[in-house]
């Protein structure tokens, strides 16, 4: 929101209006041009794509004199841009080393959410010291023109190296040893608070081990996760958070990014990216890349996994389960860390077993009833099906007095059949009603009560420890265990039902119980 003034709790210190000199360069967090952010208007996307070509242009030229410093440091190229600005590489004079610095575009600095998530950047980053991670040297948030000066890596980012080095010459060792060191860097960002939420191969920097290599294996170059734009401090307020938004690259992004229903974003949604990453490396292409917004919602929507199986034949079994508990749909069936994911990691280099091997049926199965759309889908089932035994039950109360059933009492029958209906199949029914509003509490309860009325009863009937209605079937007894017979496998056929809506209903509880504790 634009103009929008600090919040009172906010150690802002922006000015209310910043307006660089046209003569300043503009950057960014590496946001990759390709993929605009989501909370972009269209009139906004188009002063971005007319930036771009303006500063694409610019950056095949020699800057001028006057403008080759920001702040202390001397301008040397523009190395990256995208839809918040431009980096530079960039010297320090005082150390005589080479710096990455990054300045908003100016209509950034306009824009208070837009500026603050530079800002966060700045202070995210510097808190971080890992050897996977590009460190932040310095920031200036306040000036005409706010800037982040940070360690200047000499290569690629990985997204461009991959698209010039196809994946069948690598093999699964080689891209689990090049990825590890990232998953340590994520590993420990999360032990420092800190969910990056938007981790793609654009935002993996490559450092070059040995020079004089050609740099056409992973090997040659060391990865540092850089871009911490869009993450999260878990010890942060929600609002200030801007956890609701969606942000990141859908490629990449979690189920929970995307759709609610699946969660509050937190740790696993970096697990996921982490997963998405591990299968392009594997694969050689992007997941998803030749899908809209629209089919991953579609997809998100349906029964079928995030993201395909590995379709490389040569893939050990143990990789594709690792892989598979990254990008699982629901978080609950991801690595429950990401130091877990780092322990497969390394497990699987030493030859030795992984924590997660996938047990078939049952994994099948748990998957299936863990859907967050499970609960509404057995409401509308169970009320359609006691409604339609109830009606059967009143008819074939009418249909005894209409002498149908010889020697059987008419009104034996119809209290049978009306005590039964009115007094499970109806109420039942009304219970599911309540759950599809919201009321929780109403699948116990209607668990409760087809185990009492709709499974214990006729078992006790069947078995001969009570007698209902003896006078009815006196002349048909077969006809007394045919009717409960039915009424036990309806019986037992709900209370399945109903044990799957609770089992969805606590699964539910765990990701928004792992969100609470996300936003305290």
């Amino acid at each position: 929101m634009a103009g929008r003034p600090p919040s009172h709790n906010s150690k802002r210190i922006f000015p209310a209006v910043a307006n660089p000199s046209p003569e300043q360069p503009d950057s960014d967090s590496r946001e990759d041009a390709r993929n605009p952010p989501a909370d972009l208007s269209l009139a906004e996307r188009r002063l971005v794509a007319r930036l771009d070509r303006l500063w694409r242009s610019e950056s095949e030229t020699t800057l001028s004199e006057e403008r080759r410093s920001i702040g202390p440091y001397q301008i040397i190229r523009t190395v990256g841009h995208g839809a918040f600005g431009v980096v530079f590489q960039a010297i320090d004079p005082r150390l005589n080393r080479d710096v990455a610095v990054k300045v908003p575009r100016p209509e950034v600095l306009v824009c208070y959410e837009k500026l603050q998530r530079f800002a966060d950047e700045a202070q995210t980053a510097a808190r971080l010291d890992h050897p996977g991670i590009v460190p932040v040297y310095a920031a200036e948030l306040a000036g005409p023109t706010p800037y982040i000066a940070s360690a200047f890596c000499s290569g690629p980012d990985l997204a461009a190296w991959l698209e010039t080095h196809p994946a069948a010459n690598r093999s699964c060792e080689e891209v689990v040893r090049f990825l590890l060191p990232i998953v340590q860097a994520v590993a420990y960002a999360h032990s420092q608070g800190v969910v990056h939420r938007d981790i793609k191969p654009s935002n993996i920097m490559l450092t070059a081990l040995d020079p004089a290599a050609n740099g056409d294996r992973l090997g040659d170059y060391a990865p540092r996760l850089t871009d911490f734009g869009l993450a999260k401090l878990t010890d942060a307020p929600l609002a200030s958070s801007r956890s609701s938004w969606i942000l990141g690259t859908p490629t990449y992004m979690a189920p929970e990014q995307l759709l609610p229903q699946w969660g509050a974003v937190g740790e696993k949604a970096d697990i996921f990216a982490l997963g998405a990453m591990l299968w392009e490396l594997i694969v050689g292409e992007p997941p998803r890349a030749d899908q809209t917004y629209s089919d991953i919602i579609a997809q998100l929507l349906s029964e079928a996994e995030a993201l395909p199986p590995l379709p490389r034949a040569d893939v050990p079994q143990d990789l594709r389960s690792i892989v598979h508990a990254c990008v699982a749909k629901d978080p609950n069936e991801r690595y429950r860390s990401v130091d877990r994911l780092v322990q497969d990691l390394e497990a699987f280099l030493a030859g030795e077993r992984v924590s997660v091997r996938r047990s078939g049926w049952f994994d099948a199965f748990r998957r299936w009833a863990s859907q967050p759309r499970r609960p509404q889908q057995i409401c509308f089932f169970a009320i359609a099906q006691n409604l339609v035994m109830m009606i059967w039950m009143i008819a074939a109360s009418l249909l005894s007095w209409t002498s149908l059933y010889h020697g059987v009492d008419p009104a034996a029958v119809s209290l049978q059949m009306v005590s039964i209906g009115l007094s499970y199949n109806l109420v039942t029914a009304f219970l599911c009603w309540l759950r599809l509003y919201g009321h929780k509490w109403a699948t116990t309860a209607a668990l409760v009560l087809t185990i009492l009325a709709a499974d214990l009863v006729p078992i006790l009937v069947l078995t001969g420890v009570m007698d209902t209605f003896p006078d009815m079937y006196r002349d048909l007894p077969y006809f007394n265990a045919t009717n409960h017979v039915l009424i036990l496998l309806l019986g037992l056929s709900q209370t399945f039902l109903f044990s799957v809506s609770l089992f969805a209903d606590y699964q539910q509880s765990r990701r928004e119980g792992a969100g609470s504790k996300l936003a305290q």
